[in-house]
């Protein structure tokens, strides 16, 4: 028509058309044809994004790979070629299934005088997942191709679901994952599509985490019908216990918490409890409590009634610990069978107090405490700590508590380890000890623990000082021992001044009672839920904020990893749909393995040794430094 404007291809583009209009392509232009393989061929030159497969059924590793073009001859032929308008030469790096790559190239058409052009379908991107095609700058066939298959679900590609196990995995998160696409110029996935992804990855590890803590009830079940033949597989057992309590945030107040029982003849997790009192919906919705009080109140009872609210806790952060004993316990029966009647506990919390006043397992069936002797070590030094801050001034000798040759942060930790050892020298190695035992493992505790005392404190009359100490030629005491051996090796070093017999007195007293040591006889510890609790936070950080999702997350796997060791990723990863390849699983198992024999050397005496002597040394470094360079730091002195 005269006079008529022309149509702009832009004007709409900007209105939100995409690909080439139809007005526009050449009338032998025709679709594209898939092949079996998933990788799709054209005879004649097309733009319509319909026609590009969108699933293929491939098994294979993923590689990042470059996709700019390195010569500037095939540089300069892109740039002469023609681009549908929304593809582009692909700039940056992607993520690459490596089966499609190959089979796509097997198969990629190219005529003698041509050359191929590799682009990008901007308009069709996926998250990380691009769509990529081969172009014969000739003949303009081309040979379409996605960089990442579907999973099994159909609804997701499987780039994104690893990269979002692994953002999880490693604790980085969605900020940490988009960093990684802008440091190698690739695409992410956006907020929305992360989270959804976790919710799919999460219902998958919340399945498989059950099935591995009713495994290890199982297999806890067949160490003790080895043990005692009277035990079926209906019975009801009764079974020791380590339990422990850990925040996702220093203070005590978190707004989440975990607790674990892990058990201590099998040294498995056998279940685990998240207690949020924080949930991100509700919290959005307080939002409109005053603006809008009639939306509040639908919404908020609709998102209560759906059973999506995080929020399973309400009280204080102190005491999410005793609330998690009370669930785990009130529900040991209807998932294992089993009744925890020995608790190990660091004593921290009345959580031991709150199960047994529950009567969760019926009259007559008591709950026997016994304590973490690390922690039990541990309140030596905290007492000594106290001491030594509380006492101001000078003492009776006109010298003040700490500095050389007195309570210094070197002498506190050796009066720890010291405290340890004479408890952990006198353990009783059965799980069942008699009261004969018990008495003579407490008699035995109690003086080592006396004698360390007087062994520190310096006396002219070194009989006297050394009179509690062990005798004979295997004595810890050198003193003692040069006097069975009649050597003369021993140094008076290390000692305190006498005037601190009256100060140190009532905390060993304290630290050596009988209900106390009584706790201490089998000497079980709580090392087991100390890695557990590290395994959690390694995969969300303390220092920054994390939902219920993935706390969730970060515990389910954590106990994975705890009783599996890292080859139970291989397992997971498959039950999520996105199979590892074997030498993935061959690294898995290297580094159960590399984690195993570390774990044997750091448990041989010689290393323990080691370790032993470097914190003293180090400890006593740090002292001379302070005694050396006087007051250099404290809070408002200067």
């Amino acid at each position: 028509m005269p006079g008529k404007k022309e149509r702009s291809l832009y004007k709409r583009k900007r209105k939100g058309f995409r690909g080439i209009p139809s007005w526009s392509r050449t009338h032998d232009e025709e679709r594209v044809n898939t092949n079996e393989s998933g990788v799709g061929i054209q005879t004649t030159p097309t733009t319509s994004n319909k026609d590009v497969p969108s699933k293929r059924k491939l098994d294979a590793h993923l590689l990042t790979t470059p996709l700019t073009t390195s010569t500037s001859g095939k540089k300069k032929c892109i740039e002469q070629c023609h681009m549908d308008k929304g593809d582009e030469a692909p700039k940056g790096y992607r993520l690459m299934d490596m089966k499609t790559l190959g089979q796509t190239l097997a198969m990629t058409h190219k005529c003698s005088e041509g050359m191929l052009i590799l682009k990008e379908e901007c308009n069709i991107r996926s998250g990380m997942k691009s769509a990529l095609y081969m172009e014969c700058s000739s003949c303009k066939v081309r040979t379409y191709f996605d960089t990442s298959d579907t999973v099994n679900d159909g609804k997701s590609n499987d780039v994104n679901r690893r990269a979002v196990f692994f953002a999880l995995e490693s604790g980085i998160g969605f900020n940490g994952l988009e960093k990684f696409s802008i440091v190698f110029n690739s695409p992410n996935l956006n907020r929305v599509a992360y989270y959804k992804q976790v919710q799919r990855i999460l219902s998958a590890v919340t399945i498989e985490t059950e099935k591995e803590l009713q495994e290890a009830g199982i297999r806890l079940r067949h160490l003790l019908k080895s043990q005692d033949c009277r035990i079926t597989d209906t019975s009801v057992l009764d079974v020791a216990v380590s339990f422990d309590g850990t925040w996702a945030k220093r203070g005590h107040t978190s707004l989440l918490g975990v607790v674990f029982v892990i058990s201590v003849d099998s040294g498995e997790a056998l279940d685990f409890e998240v207690l949020s009192k924080h949930c991100k919906v509700c919290s959005h919705l307080e939002s409109y409590k005053t603006k809008d009080p009639e939306r509040f109140s639908t919404e908020f009872d609709e998102h209560k009634k759906s059973g999506d609210c995080k929020i399973n806790y309400e009280g204080s952060s102190n005491a999410m610990e005793v609330r998690g004993a009370l669930r785990l316990w009130h529900r040991s029966l209807q998932k294992h069978n089993f009744r925890y009647t020995v608790m190990v506990s660091d004593g921290d919390s009345k959580a031991h107090r709150s199960v047994s006043d529950s009567n969760c397992y019926g009259d007559g069936v008591t709950i026997e405490k016994i304590d973490c002797i690390g922690h039990v070590q541990k309140r030596m030094g905290k007492r000594l700590l106290n001491l030594k801050s509380t006492t101001k001034g000078k003492l009776k000798d006109g010298k003040p508590i700490g500095g050389k040759g007195r309570l210094t942060e070197s002498a506190i930790k050796r009066l720890q380890r010291y405290y340890g050892l004479a408890i952990r020298q006198n353990t009783v190695r059965s799980s069942n000890p008699t009261n004969a035992e018990r008495q003579l493992a407490v008699y035995q505790m109690r003086r080592n623990i006396m004698a360390l005392l007087s062994h520190t404190i310096c006396r002219d009359d070194l009989t006297i000082q050394h009179r509690y100490c062990p005798t004979g030629r295997k004595s810890w005491c050198s003193w003692q021992r040069d006097k069975a051996i009649g050597t003369s090796s021993f140094v008076a070093k290390d000692c305190l001044p006498e005037i601190f017999m009256d100060l140190l007195k009532p905390i060993f007293i304290d630290l050596s009672t009988d209900e106390l040591l009584q706790r201490c006889v089998v000497g079980a510890t709580q090392n087991a839920n100390e890695s557990i609790n590290s395994l959690v936070w390694q995969r969300c950080q303390k220092q920054k904020f994390n939902g219920a999702s993935i706390v969730q997350f970060a515990a389910a796997t954590a106990i994975l990893q705890f009783n599996g060791g890292s080859s139970v990723t291989a397992k997971l990863l498959d039950s999520m749909g996105t199979p590892v390849i074997t030498p993935s699983k061959k690294r898995l198992s290297r580094r159960d393995k590399h984690r195993i024999n570390q774990a044997v050397k750091k448990r041989s005496g010689k290393e323990k040794m080691r370790r032993a002597l470097a914190q003293q040394l180090k400890a006593a470094k740090e002292d001379a430094y302070k005694e050396k360079e006087g007051a250099s730091y404290a809070g408002g002195s200067f």
